[in-house]
């Protein structure tokens, strides 16, 4: 695994993998997100942890930034299936280390209930880095803890429809919009 793909996978939650926690309040008054390193059950200092056989599907998506508003969480019930990364978004600043030119990432997310499977790639990997994951939510806020992998286990808040989920993390001054729809 490299670099790229340490420091930029969320559900990816897959992304910032260097570990890093902030805390934002929404208008509502709630904590926006949380993101804390977690190897979870099985994970190694080194080497790729294999947590379940999916693999990346879809083109490698490119990492935009916009200065446009973030959009807004509206919670939602999020349908069993699988779905693939369609859009990943910074709104305000970039993040240190991000660089919206450095090409693509393609990542899968195989949800049934509760357990979320992950597979992502930018497409120089060996083998796609995997995590299983534990999603839970109130309102539109969301809790992504993971029981298997090297991905941060993370918050934030979301928005889901029949065919879409869209994370909302809120991190070091900026909001990053993780789109998945579904396969």
């Amino acid at each position: 695994m490299n670099a790229k793909t340490t420091s930029l996978l969320l559900v990816s939650s897959l992304l910032f993998a260097c570990s890093s926690s902030s805390s934002t309040t929404t208008s509502e008054g709630k904590d926006a997100s949380t993101r804390t390193k977690d190897s979870g059950s099985g994970a190694e200092d080194s080497g790729v942890v294999s947590c379940n056989t999916l693999s990346a599907r879809g083109a490698l998506v490119t990492l935009t930034d916009s200065t446009a508003t973030a959009p807004t969480a509206k919670g939602g019930t999020i349908v069993d299936g699988t779905y693939a990364l369609s859009s990943y978004a910074f709104y305000g600043s970039m993040p240190m280390g991000a660089d919206a030119g450095m090409g693509g990432l393609a990542v899968t997310a195989s949800i049934s209930g509760s357990t979320w499977q992950i597979a992502g790639t930018d497409g120089q990997d060996a083998g796609p880095p995997t995590a299983t994951q534990k999603f839970t939510a109130t309102g539109d806020t969301f809790m992504l803890k993971t029981t298997c992998g090297e991905a941060e286990s993370m918050s934030g808040t979301y928005t889901a429809t029949p065919t879409e989920v869209v994370l909302l993390v809120n991190s070091e001054g900026m909001v990053a919009a993780e789109t998945f729809t579904k396969q």
